[in-house]
């Protein structure tokens, strides 16, 4: 008998994962679709709308943005898993609110991560790839310095959604791929006339990985201007002959 298929995050009895909506929209990017949602019909002019009702549905609007809100600025401040109460207390609804709007708190996650990526989506254009290599090198690091304290609550959480869900996993590497390849673009010069180019875009392109400014902030203890600082001397040793 041919099973139906649904949303991806549950588990059906089969042990099938299967697909939420929320999942699509952070890969919206990834793979992009030419499917264009069919235009809405025209109000009727002699239409009566109920203000009861629109207002309920500004006031469900802002709700649901408050609930996004709250559990982003938890990740900001460290939370990674914080619970339904703990969100909906920052938000100022009801726990059953935070239900009303999404499946379940995986669903919240994945909607708030995919609106973070969209928020620093100028971090991931081409940098100024001309000037001297010091100059370059200090742009790009400020670059990345900026991008990590936008993002680095919601890319941790990215990252451990990434072991269980594939969507997730398949969006951080292509935000990792963005990244690379505007670093590699970046030192490009140096790199070609490296004696070993492909080791030396492999050091540039952990240098400046969120992971690896990560390790340095939150495990080294060290601050912006010291992590300036060991990026800057990493990278003149493999990149200055």
């Amino acid at each position: 008998m041919r099973t139906t298929r649904t949303s991806e995050t549950g588990r059906r009895s089969n042990g099938r994962s299967v697909e939420k909506p929320a999942l699509r929209r952070l890969t919206s990017q990834v793979m992009p679709t030419t499917n264009q949602p069919a235009p809405s019909a025209p109000l009727s002019p002699n239409a009566v709308i109920d203000p009861f009702v629109d207002g309920r549905r500004a006031r469900g609007a802002r709700n649901k943005n408050s609930v996004v809100s709250a559990l982003l600025e938890l990740y900001e401040s460290g939370e990674v898993q914080p619970s339904a109460a703990r969100v909906a207390q920052l938000a100022g609804v009801s726990e059953r609110s935070v239900f009303r709007y999404f499946d379940d708190m995986e669903d919240l996650a994945t909607t708030a991560v995919s609106i973070q990526w969209e928020r620093v989506q100028p971090f991931y254009r081409d940098l100024r790839s001309h000037g001297s290599f010091e100059e370059r090198l200090q742009n790009i690091i400020d670059h990345r310095l900026a991008l990590y304290d936008k993002v680095s609550g919601v890319y941790r959480v990215a990252l451990v959604a990434s072991l269980r869900i594939s969507a997730a996993a398949e969006a951080v590497e292509q935000r990792r791929s963005y990244l690379r390849r505007q670093a590699r673009k970046q030192f490009q010069t140096e790199i070609e006339r490296h004696s070993h180019p492909s080791a030396a875009a492999s050091i540039v392109d952990y240098s400046l990985s969120l992971e690896s400014i990560d390790y340095l902030r939150r495990s080294a203890g060290l601050d912006n201007q010291q992590i300036k600082n060991m990026i800057s001397e990493n990278l003149r040793l493999v990149l200055v002959p």
